[in-house]
């Protein structure tokens, strides 16, 4: 039996998170708003310039001086956070591994 970190079975884990597909596709829209951001950052530093963005399914679809305030307007949106890649841009360049 395999045992995830939180103590459940793989199987659970799985069925926790919608199943395998939906594991796989939510990862792949997570890794495709990840390559947005960091293939357009130049673009996006110039309009959001010190601002934390919100990229979901590569698009930005939130955006704000305060982080909390990207987390509000993703909940009035009914976007799903833990799938959403959040990033404060500044001039100071880091790259977003996942």
């Amino acid at each position: 039996m395999t045992l995830t970190h939180s103590g459940k079975t793989l199987k659970e884990a799985l069925k926790f998170v919608g199943g395998s597909e939906r594991l796989v596709a939510t990862k792949e829209q997570y890794s495709g708003s990840v390559m947005f951001l960091n293939s357009t950052r130049q673009e996006l530093l110039k309009k959001y310039r010190q601002q934390w963005v919100a990229v979901y399914q590569s698009h930005v679809i939130a955006n704000a001086k305060k982080y909390d305030d990207v987390i509000q307007e993703l909940g009035a949106k009914d976007v799903p956070i833990e799938e959403t890649v959040i990033k404060y841009l500044s001039d100071r360049e880091m790259m977003t591994l996942f």
